[in-house]
């Protein structure tokens, strides 16, 4: 049964292109849980979920808004068409609070700290992780290729501290040497880049190929090789990677038991699953049943894949590796366990093709396609009934003073749905709901309970290329 929206958000006056939500940092003020929106003319507005009202609002570039994070509470990152990936910082609370209590005198605003190229010719969105003592970790496309994958590190607010730890990572020579002819039987590569996912540790990467890999890095964590006689596998020719061929002349009484080579920022695959092959990625969320990922594609099927714990724990506790256990590329950079096989992951179906967005909460995925339909369903069931369209208008406004008495056949045949420009969601989890309002304590009566209901709820948001923003609970 299709649900009407609780509420609309309007004031962006073009097309939605990206949401994010979130709670602040309450050392800035803000005391309900906020939204984030960004528009293809490059507008950024964050909304006080409560009194459904912008607290702040700028035109932040001329080009769309392609994806939005917030960490810590406090930092908020924007990917724009510009190819600039701009992160600003909330001001302190003096400097930006007007309090008016839960009203909407509330007002927040944001401090640029760094600024950096990033390839935005593609599909692909970004990772970027706070490490800790101003330090962030960004992962991205090459700037030159999207098939590959660069890390880079950077120190706010030092402008000339960005550096790229790992450059132009690909995947596929190494694939290659591991499963051979049946890693892409219909196509030459694993395609350009469409998604990137983080879930703890482990980042994920969806493919135009279908393919979805997962790796995880050891920063600041050496690992070291122990080398082991023979060779790994069948045997490597000289044009292929991996450290067989250092192995193939071993001596293997002095080999055995000697830790011969130190590796510093290693890559390690831990997971290559088969996916939406060969149909491309084109979302993903997470999977909280199985501490993975759901991604989805052009097809009906959305897929449940997750990274198997023995190599979720690395080499081992030491950081060693031994040599006939893990393949290394010949750059020493990229490892992967000889045991790792191509997943075959469970697959779902949600009653409609072309999923372009894709939404977990809870045990609820929301899915959203291209022709402005949403989808609900639960992760343990085969069942998915339609949430959401919301209607357009079918009068065209022609601003012409010379009328057409041929109609437009262009017009019949498009959807009579908005379509979907960005999907976010919104959940406290487990204790955060009695932690959310004990920060709130000095509200009052009334706007507490309004704070209580918000929060016991689950909400996604959808956000239409009519500017307008949908708000719908998920129970």
């Amino acid at each position: 049964m299709e649900r009407a929206a609780t509420h609309f958000l309007r004031l962006h006056k073009s097309g939605i292109s990206a949401l994010c939500s979130g709670v602040i940092d309450p050392d800035y003020g803000i005391t309900s849980p906020v939204l984030f929106s960004g528009d293809i003319d490059g507008e950024v507005t964050i909304w006080n979920l409560i009194t459904r009202r912008p607290i702040f609002t700028s035109k932040i570039c001329n080009e769309q808004v392609v994806d939005i994070q917030f960490l810590e509470g406090k930092y908020l990152s924007l990917l724009c068409k510009d190819h600039k990936l701009r992160l600003y910082e909330l001001l302190k609370l003096g400097a930006i609070v007007k309090q008016s209590d839960f009203g909407g005198g509330d007002k927040v605003d944001l401090k640029q700290i760094f600024e950096v190229p990033v390839n935005t010719l593609n599909f692909a969105n970004y990772v970027l992780t706070y490490l800790g003592n101003n330090k962030f970790e960004l992962v991205t496309c090459h700037t030159q290729d999207a098939h590959f994958i660069d890390i880079y590190e950077f120190e706010t607010p030092e402008l000339n501290s960005l550096k790229r730890f790992s450059k132009a990572i690909d995947f596929l020579p190494m694939l290659r040497d591991r499963f051979g002819d049946n890693l892409l039987p219909k196509m030459d590569g694993l395609g350009i880049i469409m998604k990137f996912y983080k879930v703890n540790e482990v980042v994920y990467c969806g493919f135009e190929s279908g393919y979805v890999i997962a790796f995880r890095r050891y920063r600041n964590k050496p690992l070291y090789r122990k080398r082991v006689s023979g060779f790994i596998g069948k045997p490597i020719n000289e044009c292929a990677s991996g450290i067989s061929k250092l192995l193939q002349h071993e001596n293997v009484e002095t080999s055995s038991s000697v830790n011969d080579l130190e590796l510093d920022n290693v890559i390690e695959i831990v997971l290559v699953d088969r996916a939406h092959y060969p149909d491309p990625v084109l979302d993903m969320a997470p999977n909280p049943k199985k501490n993975g990922i759901i991604c989805s594609s052009t097809t009906n099927k959305l897929v449940l894949t997750s990274v198997d714990e023995q190599y979720l724990a690395g080499p081992n506790s030491a950081y060693i590796f031994k040599s006939d256990e893990y393949l290394l590329d010949k750059k020493n950079c990229l490892l992967m366990s000889t045991n790792l096989k191509i997943d075959g992951s469970a697959v779902k179906d949600m009653m409609c093709k072309n999923i372009g967005f894709v939404l977990s909460l809870g045990d609820y995925i929301i899915t959203g396609n291209w022709s402005g339909k949403t989808y609900i369903g639960r992760i343990e069931s085969d069942k998915a009934v339609l949430a959401a369209a919301k209607s357009r208008s079918l009068i065209e406004v022609n601003e012409s003073p010379v009328g057409n008495i041929q109609q437009d056949k262009s017009i019949q045949k498009s959807s009579k749905h908005t379509k979907i420009g960005a999907m976010t969601g919104f959940e406290v989890k487990d204790k955060e709901p009695d932690k959310l309002m004990c920060k709130n304590k000095e509200l009052t009566p009334g706007k507490l309970r309004r704070l209580n209901a918000f929060v016991q709820s689950k909400w996604y948001f959808i956000g239409y290329t009519d500017g307008t923003i949908g708000l719908y609970r998920a129970e």
